[in-house]
């Protein structure tokens, strides 16, 4: 496990289309939601992810 700052500050990204990435928040809603916009936008804008629903719609693959 690594901490996000040092991938971000390496340019890493994953090699593994199976892998997973953690977050782990640290108590600051405010933090949360703006890390949470960002990594959404980011996510779009490459075309990757997963929307997942909050009304019960189904979820929509981006891949």
């Amino acid at each position: 496990m690594r901490e996000l700052g040092e991938l971000l500050a390496l340019g890493e990204v994953r090699g593994d289309a199976d892998a997973i990435t953690a977050f782990v928040s640290q108590g600051a809603g405010s933090w949360d939601t703006a890390l949470a916009a960002v990594a959404a936008a980011r996510a779009a804008e490459r075309g990757v992810g997963i929307d997942l629903p909050i009304d019960g719609a189904p979820a929509r693959d981006r891949r």
